[in-house]
């Protein structure tokens, strides 16, 4: 009781203070915000790095105030502690829905931040400006302005200047002392030691203010300043105590003399601690505090009533209860007798010690526990995060490479990583770096991969302002680039574009490159033909000259005439396998013989042949045959194929290579090395208890679903549901033996959806229930089901 009541007469006395490295700053001010609840406060101040930081939101809480520690020496360490202030804000705020971003002042998130700033300061309303102190830089905003300093990096003070003149209808960029008389210096064209940025129509509130500039410096230096909006420039001068209003030195307050002014932060900094000015009918407070090290300045603006009445009002209910609490101590102690009073008393206090003490210990575990629990998050989604760039790089490169199979599964997992493809139309477009091989020859491994990323990230920038665009590096001279295309899409908007990026990247150590570009396809499952046909218009660089932008819709070589082959070539594979000559040959016929009656060159019906012959290669691969024995025996493939003359001779070439391929498929299955029955009945019996689908079991070797179920047939003599149900019932059989699992149970660990089903299928493997089946075995289960 003496404790609380001490407490409250240290506040109505206004003596309780925070002491931040050694400072006093005011607190009455902030205890009187915690008991009303209603003064839309946000605070956010440090200073070199290591000051405090502080904030109060809308409803007058004082969420977070915190010392940086020492060892707060850059930015990344600064922004961490930015980081826990706003999350310490919680859910109601809504700050959780903006990214804050400053990993050093050399990235593009520094624009991230300001723009978060303005954000957030949009979802309080009556808050009108944020002042954040950050190594001798003032960032403060009501609709976004900046101020900067130390522009030591050329380049980056370039861009800084550049970006911010896009985004801020003001700037004012500081420059200082020691960088004057750089280049960078000459072409701000400034010559002061701070400078302010304002924004707004002249109010103080939505105005900046910065630290440390000298009152007759800014006058001497005034005329550098006016064609910056000289009517809403404004400075605090924390160092000197003065407050200047516009910058032609006028007094900005309509009520207030410069003197009246000053003496109120005179009387701030007499420990008075706070006080209330009205700004155009604003009642705006300004809190203030100085030592011998950093001064400091609070601007908190409120659009509620006076805060001296609401502090008036608190006071005296204060004072009232105090009465109260010391009326009814002094009752308990004429009533009670001291030896009944003082031994329960004691046991009252050592009760609520151990209360207290139990409490703490259980709270310390399950904040241990909860954070703990919280690390582990936050380092599996840092995981997470890190690696979905490959993982997503790795997806793009399968879709155009490979065959896509299940065309669910690629949207889900393109979803899942975080490609955002909105649009009906895609297409490739292969980027072909020119002389890459006198550039590999002149330049580092280092300057290759950090042009092509270059390249890469200037492409990607300049296509995502009009369309989706995702870019995959690939080894060699190669980037490749699937572009997600609306309905309004046309070629010369895309020949355009790339002009354009051509002007931007000249004069790159990469100098010129070449652009291919496939057919727009309507399905992600097609992107692979866009890809091929980017390929193929590659290599019409050597005819067109390198620095060309080259599509396939251009050239003789048309989608439908060379690509025929491409829906034929699951089919062709599926007769190799089946080794059925007659069907291999008759389709390599119609592959031939509807490019050869399209038109198409002798050159581009070899390159069809090449085509099937390195898909097989591939397929055979990815189901554990190899190639090379076919190679050994055709050692001079490309030189045979290049003296074949007519059609004809091309297809009969392109026969004997695949018939000798159907013939070792054959071989390798009768010497056991390649068994695809095999390897789906292990699958089966391994993974009974999971769904299998016939789909499933043809994507694992490669062949097409109705293939498959054709050679297990004839083989196994049991279709593929057949076997697969007689596995289960073989399971269930020996799981029934086994008196702990009821029958249900053994329905459910061998695979079947319901019990119905496994009855019904039991029934007719076995040829009687499974309750009958259990009983004949001389096996008791009093939980079994009724049949």
């Amino acid at each position: 009781m003496k404790k609380i009541i001490s407490a409250l007469k240290k506040i109505i006395a206004g003596k309780i203070n925070f002491r931040v490295k050694g400072r006093k700053l005011f607190v009455n001010m902030l205890l009187a915000n915690l008991l009303i609840g209603t003064i839309p406060v946000v605070i956010l101040g440090t200073n070199n790095y290591q000051t405090n930081l502080s904030i109060m939101t809308q409803d007058g809480t004082l969420n977070y105030s915190k010392t940086l520690e020492q060892t707060v020496n850059n930015s990344d360490q600064y922004m961490e502690q930015i980081y826990g202030l706003i999350r310490s804000l919680g859910e109601n705020s809504s700050i959780s829905q903006y990214k804050w971003g400053l990993k050093d002042r050399y990235t593009s998130d520094f624009y991230v931040f300001l723009n978060s700033i303005e954000q957030y300061i949009q979802n309080f309303n009556g808050i009108n400006s944020i002042f954040v102190f950050m190594d001798q830089n003032v960032i403060a905003t009501g609709k976004g302005i900046m101020a900067i300093e130390n522009f030591a990096d050329i380049d980056w003070s370039r861009k800084v200047i550049s970006k911010a003149k896009e985004n801020y209808k003001y700037l004012a960029p500081y420059v200082s002392e020691k960088n004057r008389k750089t280049s960078i210096g000459s072409e701000i064209g400034q010559d002061v030691v701070s400078i302010v940025s304002p924004i707004g129509n002249g109010n103080l509130d939505k105005g900046s203010i910065v630290l440390n500039i000298s009152e007759s410096y800014f006058r001497k230096n005034i005329n550098n300043l006016k064609k910056y909006n000289q009517d809403s420039i404004y400075i605090v001068n924390t160092a000197t105590g003065s407050i200047i209003s516009k910058a032609d030195g006028t007094n900005y307050y309509s009520d207030l003399s410069a003197a009246e002014i000053t003496q109120y932060i005179n009387e701030i900094d007499a420990h008075k601690n706070w006080r209330t000015i009205d700004v155009n009918g604003r009642k705006t407070v300004v809190a203030y505090a100085k030592s011998t090290s950093t001064p400091w300045t609070y601007i908190i603006f409120s659009d509620y009533r006076n805060i001296t009445e609401q502090l008036d009002s608190v006071r005296n209910t204060t004072i009232f209860y105090l009465f109260i609490l010391i009326l009814i101590e002094l009752l308990i102690s004429l009533f009670l007798v001291a030896r009944v009073y003082s031994p329960i008393k004691n046991l009252i206090t050592n009760v609520m010690n151990l209360k207290i003490k139990s409490e703490k210990d259980e709270i310390t575990s399950i904040k241990d526990f909860v954070s703990n629990i919280i690390t582990k998050n936050d380092q599996n989604q840092e995981m997470i995060t890190k690696s979905l760039p490959l993982l997503r790089e790795n997806l793009l490169l399968n879709l155009l490479i490979n065959h896509v199979v299940d065309e669910t599964d690629v949207y889900q997992k393109v979803s899942y990583y975080g490609i955002g493809f909105k649009y009906p139309g895609y297409l490739v477009a292969l980027v072909l770096l020119d002389k890459y091989s006198d550039f590999v020859k002149n330049h580092s491994l280092k300057d290759r991969i950090n042009s092509k990323h270059y390249l890469l990230q200037l492409i990607q920038e300049h296509l995502n302002q009009k369309y989706i665009v995702y870019g995959v590096e690939t080894e060699g001279d190669k980037l490749c680039f699937i572009i997600n295309v609306n309905d309004d899409f046309n070629f010369e908007e895309l020949t355009e574009a790339f002009v354009k990026i051509k002007q931007m990247a000249y004069g790159n150590i990469l100098n010129t490159f070449t652009v291919a570009i496939g057919s727009i396809y309507k399905s992600l499952s097609e992107i692979g033909l866009s890809y091929l046909e980017a390929t193929e218009a590659s290599k019409e660089r050597f005819t067109q000259g390198e620095n060309s932008i080259i599509f396939i819709r251009d050239l003789e070589l048309k989608t439908g005439a060379f690509y025929t082959h491409v829906k034929k070539e699951e089919e062709l594979l599926e007769h190799i396998f089946n080794r059925n000559e007659e069907k291999i040959i008759e389709v390599i016929q119609y592959i031939l013989e509807d490019a050869n009656n399209k038109g198409l060159q002798s050159e581009k019906i070899k390159q069809i042949v090449l085509e099937i012959i390195s898909f097989v290669g591939r397929r055979l691969f990815k189901v554990g045959l190899t190639y090379e024995e076919i190679l050994k025996s055709n050692s001079s493939m490309l030189e045979s194929l290049g003296k074949c003359v007519s059609v004809k001779e091309m297809q009969d070439y392109i026969n004997r290579i695949l018939l000798e391929v159907s013939k070792y498929v054959g071989k390798q299955e009768t010497s056991g090395r390649y068994d695809v029955v095999g390897k789906v009945k292990e699958y089966i019996d391994k993974n009974y208890e999971k769904e299998i689908t016939l789909k499933q079991l043809s994507d694992l070797v490669m062949l097409t679903p109705s293939y498959l179920s054709t050679i297990f047939y004839n083989k196994v003599q049991y279709n593929f549901v057949e076997y697969v149900n007689l596995v289960r019932v073989n399971k269930a059989k020996e799981l029934l033996m086994d008196s702990k699992f009821s029958i249900k149970d053994v329905s459910d660990k061998v695979g079947f959806i319901n019990y119905n089903t496994f009855s019904r299928v039991f029934k007719k493997y076995a040829g009687v229930s499974a309750k009958q089946y259990r009983y004949e075995q001389g096996i008791k289960a009093g939980d079994d089901i009724q049949e």
